[in-house]
Formats: C-alpha cells, sequence, structure tokens
C-alpha cells in the first residue's frame, strides 16, 4: 500500500489577506484542518493512500526521527504552502533535499506570496471557503503524480547528477516477517511465500519483502508466481536493475514453454523479454558479466524465434526457411556481442561460434538461397570467407576463455561441470574424430554424475535435425542416449469452498445436513465437467479446507475419482476439529481423520492469534488468511490454469474469512468461478 505524508499549518491560524495600495489587509480565521477533512483526505483516501501528518509524529513522541523517516519514505507528499509556516518550508525543504518526485504543493490564493525559490513548481488551488471544490483537481494531482517520472524538486533540477535517495535501503524487515518466510522457503511451500508477499504489500517494507520472495521463487522455478512479485517492484521503480534482469530471464522461461501451446502468445512473452534486456543494458553500473548475460539472453531469444519460424516446415522447406530467417544472423551477432563484452563468458562465445556454424552449413548445402540476400554471387563468396574467418578467429577466442575457465576449477574443491561440458561442446564443433567425440561426452557424463543433459541433447538434436557436423552429433547423442521421456502434464488446480453444514441452533438454514446428498452429487457434477474440459497435457489436482460439510465432500469425491488433493488446515488438528468439525457430530470427525490419514495435510498456523508483524492488517483474521492462503497456493502452482468451484449462497458469512470473502479474492485475480447455489440444495425427506 502506497504512503503519503501530510505537511501543513494546524489549526486555527490568524491570517491576513492582500490588500490593495493604501487599503489596510484584511484579517481572518482560517481552519487548515477543514482543509485536511474537506480536500486532502478525500483526495488521497480514493487514491488508496495510506498515512497521516505531522501532528501525529508528534503524538508518537519521537518527533524529529519519525518525521524525517516519513518525509524520506513517503511514496507521496502534500504539502499546505497558502501562508508562511516554518514547520511546512522546513518539512518540504528536507523532502526536496531527499527525494526527487512525488512531492504536490496546494495552495489558497490570497494570502502570503509563495517563496521565489518554489514559484516555478506547479500547485493546485483551492478556496479558503470551499476548500471541497478543489477535491478533483487535486485527485488529478494524485493520479498523475504518481503515474510520472517527472522531478519536482527545485534541488534536483537544479543539481542533475545529485542523486535521490532511496527509501528501500532505509527500511527494515521484521525478524518474525523474516522467519517466516524462511520456514516457507526450506519447507518449499510456494503458496505460502506467495502468501506472505501478499500480505507484505501494506507495509511501508514491501518492496523490500517482495524482492527477497520473488527471487525465492525464481530460483525454485516458479516463474509465473515470480514474475507478479518482479512486475511489481517494476511498477515501484520501473528502471530496478534487478527487477528487469529477473522479469528477462522469467518472459524468456514463460514464452518457451507457452510457444508451444499459442505461438502468437510465445511470441509476445519474448517481446517482453527483449523490453526488459534493453532496459537493463542502458545502466551504467551493470558488470561486464551481467552485460554479457543480458546480450546473451537477447540472442537466446532471436534464436527461439528462429527456431519457431521452420519448426513446422518439411524436407528442404526446412532448410531453406532456417537459412532465409533473419533471426539466424541475428542470433549471432546478439552471442557474439555477449562474448565481447566479457571474454570471460565463454557460454556466449561458444553459443556464437554454434550459430556461426549452423550459417556456414546451410550457405554451403544451399547456396542459391544464401545468394538470395546478396547483389551478386561474389558478394555472396565473399560473405562467406568472411563468415569462415571469423570462424577460425571466433574458434580460437572461446577455446582460451574455456581453458582459463577449466584452469580455475582445479582449486575450487566443488567443480562447475558445465565448464567441462562446455569444452566438450567445442570440440563438437570443431573435431573430425567422431570417436574422441563421443569418448569425451562419455568421459564428462560420468564425471558430473546427476547433470541434466537435457540442454546438451537439445543443441545436439538441432545440429542433427539440419545435417550440422552429423558424424559427431550421432556419435554424441549415442553415448549420451537420451531416453524420450514422456513431457509431464500440467497441472490444473481446482481449488473448492463452500459451506459448513448447519450448526443445530443456526436461526436460518443455510446447508442443512439433509442436503448433503444433493450437495454431494452438485460437486461431484462440476468436478467431472472440469476434468471434461481439460487439455490432453493437463491433469487436475483438488485443493480445499477440512471443514464438515463442503470441503470434505470434496476430497472424498477427488477420492472417487482418482483426482489428488491436498487438505489445507488452518490450524493443528485438534484446534480444526474443534472450529470447524466436532459441532458436527462424530461420523464427520471419522471421515475427516481418514482424509488426515491418506492426504498431505499442511498447517498454517499453531494459534488463531496472528503473527506480531501482521497484526495492524485491518480486517484480518486467521480464517481471511486461510481463505488467502488457499487461493495463493493454487495460483503459485498453478498460474492461470485454476478454477475456483463455490457451494455459496450469495449471502455473507457467518464471520470473517467465510466463502463470500474466498469469492471476492478469486474475482480480483480473475480467476475461472464455477457456482452451485447453495439455495438450491434439495433437502431429503
Amino acid at each position: 500500500m502506497k504512503k503519503v505524508f501530510i505537511v501543513r499549518p494546524f489549526g486555527l491560524k490568524t491570517i491576513y489577506s492582500k490588500a490593495a495600495e493604501g487599503e489596510a489587509p484584511k484579517k481572518s480565521e482560517f481552519d487548515f484542518d477543514e482543509v485536511e477533512k474537506q480536500l486532502i483526505r478525500p483526495a488521497t483516501e480514493a487514491a488508496g493512500l495510506q498515512g497521516g501528518t505531522t501532528a501525529e509524529v508528534f503524538e508518537a513522541g519521537d518527533v524529529r526521527e519519525d518525521m524525517f523517516s516519513e518525509l524520506l519514505l513517503a511514496d507521496l507528499v502534500i504539502a499546505d504552502i497558502s501562508i508562511y509556516n516554518a514547520n511546512v518550508f522546513y518539512e518540504l525543504g528536507i523532502r526536496h533535499a531527499l527525494r526527487n518526485q512525488h512531492t504536490i504543493l496546494i495552495k489558497c490564493r490570497g494570502f502570503d506570496d509563495t517563496p521565489f525559490d518554489i514559484v516555478g513548481p506547479r500547485y493546485v488551488t483551492y478556496k479558503k471557503e470551499s476548500p471541497d471544490k478543489a477535491l478533483e483537481d487535486l485527485k488529478r494531482a494524485i493520479k498523475d503524480t504518481l503515474a510520472s517520472d517527472r522531478t519536482d524538486s527545485p534541488v534536483f533540477k537544479t543539481l542533475p547528477a545529485l542523486e535521490a535517495q532511496d527509501p528501500e535501503k532505509y527500511i527494515s524487515i521484521p525478524d518474525d516477517f523474516l522467519e517466516e518466510v524462511r520456514d516457507a522457503e526450506a519447507k518449499k511451500d510456494l503458496g505460502l511465500l506467495a502468501l506472505l508477499a501478499d500480505e507484505a504489500g501494506y507495509f511501508v517494507w514491501c518492496l523490500r519483502a517482495w524482492r527477497l520472495i520473488a527471487e525465492i521463487l525464481y530460483q525454485n522455478k516458479s516463474f509465473e508466481a515470480s514474475r507478479v512479485l518482479w512486475e511489481k517492484i517494476r511498477s515501484e521503480k520501473a528502471r530496478d536493475l534487478n527487477a528487469n534482469d529477473r522479469l528477462a530471464t522469467v518472459y524468456q522461461r514463460l514464452a518457451e514453454s507457452e510457444l508451444t501451446l499459442n505461438e502468437a502468445e510465445g511470441l509476445g512473452l519474448l517481446g517482453k523479454s527483449d523490453r526488459a534486456i534493453d532496459i537493463t543494458l542502458l545502466h551504467n553500473n551493470i558488470t561486464p558479466n551481467s552485460r554479457a548475460e543480458s546480450l546473451a539472453l537477447r540472442a537466446r531469444n532471436a534464436k527461439t524465434r528462429w527456431t519457431s519460424s521452420w519448426k513446422d516446415k518439411t524436407d528442404e522447406a526446412l532448410f531453406h526457411e532456417a537459412l532465409r530467417s533473419p533471426y539466424l544472423i541475428e542470433s549471432y551477432n546478439w552471442y557474439y556481442a555477449g562474448f565481447m563484452a566479457d571474454l570471460n563468458h565463454f557460454y556466449s562465445g561458444l553459443n556464437a561460434l554454434g550459430m556461426l556454424v549452423i550459417l556456414i552449413s546451410l550457405a554451403e548445402a544451399y547456396p542459391e538461397v544464401f545468394e538470395e540476400g546478396f547483389d551478386s554471387t561474389e558478394i555472396a563468396a565473399g560473405k562467406l570467407a568472411e563468415y569462415h574467418r571469423q570462424k577460425q578467429q571466433l574458434s580460437i577466442a572461446v577455446q582460451v576463455s574455456v581453458n582459463a575457465a577449466k584452469l580455475k576449477q582445479e582449486d575450487l574443491a566443488k567443480k562447475d561441470h558445465w565448464v567441462f561440458v562446455a569444452d566438450v561442446d567445442l570440440f563438437c564443433l570443431l573435431s573430425t574424430e567422431p570417436k574422441k567425440v563421443a569418448a569425451r561426452y562419455d568421459k564428462v557424463r560420468k564425471e558430473a554424475g546427476k547433470l541434466n543433459i537435457d540442454a546438451i541433447v537439445r543443441q545436439l538434436k538441432l545440429y542433427r535435425m539440419l545435417n550440422v557436423q552429423t558424424a559427431n552429433v550421432e556419435a554424441a547423442l549415442a553415448i549420451l542416449n537420451p531416453q524420450s521421456a514422456p513431457m509431464p502434464k500440467r497441472r490444473h488446480y481446482l481449488l473448492f469452498t463452500g459451506h459448513m453444514i448447519d450448526k443445530a441452533d443456526r436461526p436460518k438454514p443455510r446447508f442443512p445436513a439433509s442436503s448433503e446428498q444433493d450437495a454431494r452429487n452438485r460437486i461431484k457434477d462440476c468436478v467431472l465437467s472440469v476434468i471434461n474440459s481439460l487439455a490432453k497435457d493437463e491433469e487436475l489436482f483438488g485443493i480445499a479446507g477440512g471443514a464438515c460439510g463442503g470441503d470434505i465432500l470434496f476430497h472424498e469425491i477427488c477420492v472417487e475419482l482418482e483426482i489428488p488433493s491436498a487438505v489445507y488446515l488452518a490450524l493443528p488438528r485438534e484446534q480444526f476439529l474443534k472450529e470447524s468439525v466436532a459441532f458436527a457430530g462424530k461420523p464427520w470427525i471419522e471421515r475427516f481423520d481418514k482424509l488426515l490419514a491418506t492426504h498431505p495435510h499442511p498447517v498454517l498456523a499453531q494459534t488463531t492469534e496472528l503473527p506480531r508483524w501482521l497484526r495492524t492488517m485491518p480486517d484480518y483474521s486467521i480464517w481471511t488468511r486461510n481463505n488467502q492462503w488457499l487461493l495463493q497456493s493454487a495460483l503459485a502452482n498453478g498460474g492461470q490454469q485454476l478454477t475456483l468451484l463455490l457451494l455459496w449462497d450469495g449471502g455473507g458469512g457467518d464471520g470473517p474469512g467465510g466463502t463470500e470473502h474466498m469469492a471476492r479474492a478469486a474475482e480480483k485475480r480473475s480467476a475461472k468461478i464455477l457456482l452451485i447455489d447453495a439455495n438450491k440444495l434439495k433437502q431429503e425427506q
């Protein structure tokens, strides 16, 4: 949640209006508290901003330290400069010295002149008698200011080389929040990590929390969940180096998996990756290695576009299209640029050489196609000769780079086996002795142990498809013996939430015990409809709580239909039974325990009390938190492959965290929703 800090005079002030020459100034009373009440507060609340004024800092006690913190950390400062007030101008000066943007000035005309050194900045004007008349102007100013990168501090305008303070550096994350993050990381609970990130959004330290959790999700290859957080960071800091660097890779990984399902969407994701790379490369403080990494990723994106342009072709058309595609030379150029940015980055050099070998091989096999891009046969021949010279020079440079990397490995206890793989890949590209190629791949395969060889095999199969170094490639693949394992199915998450069985003393029936069979039938019909809608490469996984009524019925139906599911518990068994199961009787307890004996059942918390760091969040309880946990778990693991199944009467819950809350939360995330109207449940006689 964005924060605002309001700088203004307080209470009723005696002021004098400007007077014409020869006339006495008119004395009047000016109620600045009313200006906040009628104008400032309505505007900030409409913008979803949270925060206060210097008066609240005075009440807190440590005046100067807290005031300085607010002026530094606030996403927006609104300062009322209607009259000469020492505190207002002092605080405004501090803000202008610390932050280069996102400060709004407001002023009631007709009183003190604006000081000359802040005459330039624009400000919102209002009338003393009716400040609320300027409400729409202030709302618009807040929206425009927060969306703008414009410098509004006269200090930074005058001294453009001065760097504004980064508030993120001065904010600490609560220790107990960090402990929860580390526990979730250790358990690889992606849903809990996503929940913690969502909750952190309410607090001033959200950026640091998002950055921490986004990196954990990234390292765990939960790219969609990671993307959401990196984009949140980038929405606050558009040119953030860390966020753009990670998003470049995230979008590239998402694109490669999406291209097989929706080519247009996949290519769009590659474009987003390219734009993030471009922002990264503009940073002055990017290291040579990071620059090489970014350029190599740009090359990989071009390579992906290249393979996508001819993957559906057959026979001669495949080779012709592969050679004609502009992405072939584009990929080579980007890889080469990466290697030139850092000659220790042998990965980009090796891949540049690989693309160049492919280009030369295709050009020599199909000279008539290669010559299409040149004005004459002689010019084409000259270009091909130039490529051969580049190949010779690049081969030597890459070999030196790989050798240097191998020497560094000698002093390391834990070897980076990819260095030795690169050495063999290079030998495969340049050698004319297939048996030696096979022997080297066999050696590195044995020494590397559980090294994932998918990337090696993928590149070798690309060479095979294009008839590049055929003898070497066949010898290598025979040794590596890649198994064509079936592609794992994508999980589609079915998240259920619904009413509990009515308690005996419930005044108005909602889900009476006599409606259990009809509820079961309706839930089962919906589950079957989801199964029938799945794509061939999708499988279903169920998520729900464990309360008597809808939750337990859902899990039992999943068992019947052989659908794996997990029982998410807000509290440990004994407490959860007391809160959500036991009142319905012994049979429901037995059914609950049977599910726990055969299903994974993660537990959110040990008590109903929220963690200390979370207790200031309004209208939040263990039950609303549990709903968010269920939803975030489905989203973090399944991304867009999510359906929410609701058993709901459309009304409010009996307390916080009910079915209505889950429905509203899912709507905000654009989840597909199937509704079973609890009002239509039939009762057995």
